[in-house]
């Protein structure tokens, strides 16, 4: 009697134990999967925050613009975005800008908008600054006339990683296709810090244009924000600021 009594307290510990192991590796699970989602959630945190400051960066040269051509009379031709804090900040000169400064960006005797360095996940993408261009279209936006005399476009351009990318694309509606960034073989695949010909100091140029075939990332078709891949390896956020 005592023998049997010995056997099932033993098989009752042993059944005591499996179920503690049991709950210990569901709780062991429930963590790990607790703290991987906690931080996924922060790093979209994170990404979605640096992604609405350079929306709010694009918006405040947009109103900028929009001010000095409405209250300072400037002409498209006149707007300067020169700043000592480029890299190259004669590149961004407008030699016909007024010499009173009342067309330039970010003079306080212009659009009084603060030059700003890109966030830290765009800086460590690739982008010590932003650059801004007037050689690079969007074909489907502004006076767009099918390959010749394209519309005149200025842009807010820097490079992100793909994380970023494939965010800004997927808040704007745009398609990634396959899960990945829109691709262009060519276009587009701009240096920053930018040579003289690729920011907006050397004026207006319909040098290179987006979205009109398979090979340029047609999924951008007139769109004013968006994002997409170069065969460069990087991938680059832009935004129309002027489509003439």
């Amino acid at each position: 009697m005592y023998a049997i009594n010995n056997k099932s307290q033993r098989g009752n510990v042993l059944f005591l134990i499996l179920i503690a192991v049991a709950l210990f590796a569901a709780l062991s699970y429930a963590v790990t999967a607790s703290t991987r989602s906690g931080s996924q959630n922060s790093n979209n945190e994170t990404i979605d925050l640096q992604i609405s400051q350079i929306h709010q960066y694009s918006a405040a040269l947009s109103a900028a613009i929009q001010r000095l051509q409405v209250i300072n009379k400037c002409d498209t031709s006149e707007l300067n975005f020169y700043s000592t804090l480029f890299t190259n900040p004669a590149d961004y000169n407008n030699a016909s800008a007024p010499i009173d400064s009342s067309c330039d960006v970010f003079h306080p005797n212009g659009g009084r908008i603060p030059w700003r360095e890109p966030p830290e996940m765009l800086q460590n993408a690739g982008s010590s600054e932003y650059l801004i261009t007037g050689s690079l279209q969007i074909s489907g936006i502004g006076t767009d006339q099918g390959g010749t005399n394209l519309d005149q476009e200025l842009l807010l351009m820097a490079i992100v990683n793909r994380e970023i990318c494939l965010r800004i694309n997927d808040k704007e509606g745009i398609t990634n296709p396959g899960g990945n960034p829109p691709h262009s073989n060519s276009k587009g695949g701009y240096s920053i810090p930018p040579t003289a010909l690729q920011d907006i100091g050397g004026g207006f140029v319909d040098d290179e244009t987006l979205a009109v075939n398979p090979a340029t990332a047609p999924e951008i078709y007139g769109q004013v924000i968006g994002c997409y891949h170069h065969n460069n390896q990087n991938h680059y956020f832009y935004n129309v600021l002027l489509a003439r």
